[in-house]
């Protein structure tokens, strides 16, 4: 027997969301990674950043309960923040593009406050978009 059908198809709805706020974000970040126009360095530094822990938030978020926010929002954190001191501690050699990008190559205080807006942004987001079809 299948459960309440109105919580199925509550889930689903939940999961929609999340799968189209993923996709946005992914979407967004590779349109920052291939940005080539006016104002590249701050696109590419600071909305990139931005954008990729939201990115992760999300997708940590399709596989994660919804009363778990809290989690998601202090693992991105812990990952993030633990790639961005890792540069400070040890300058890994930057060999490849994907190195460039995933490990970043150089330490910057900005990159930690766009880190905390973005999982702010997404931690909001997620209580805004889904929260709420949580209690109906």
């Amino acid at each position: 027997m299948i459960g309440n059908p109105h919580a199925i198809v509550r889930i689903l709805h939940l999961k929609r969301t999340e799968i189209f706020l993923l996709t946005f974000f992914f979407v967004l970040g590779l349109t920052c990674i291939f940005y080539s126009g006016p104002a590249k360095t701050i696109v590419r530094s600071f909305v990139g950043d931005y954008v990729v822990v939201q990115a992760i938030y999300f997708f940590i978020r399709l596989f994660v309960s919804f009363r778990k926010r809290w989690y998601v929002a202090l693992a991105v954190f812990l990952i993030s923040f633990g790639l961005e001191f890792n540069q400070l501690i040890s300058r890994p050699p930057v060999e490849s593009l994907f190195d460039e990008y995933v490990i970043g190559s150089s330490f910057s205080y900005i990159d930690l406050l766009m880190y905390v807006f973005g999982i702010g942004t997404s931690f909001l987001s997620d209580l805004w978009f889904c929260g709420r079809f949580e209690s109906s």
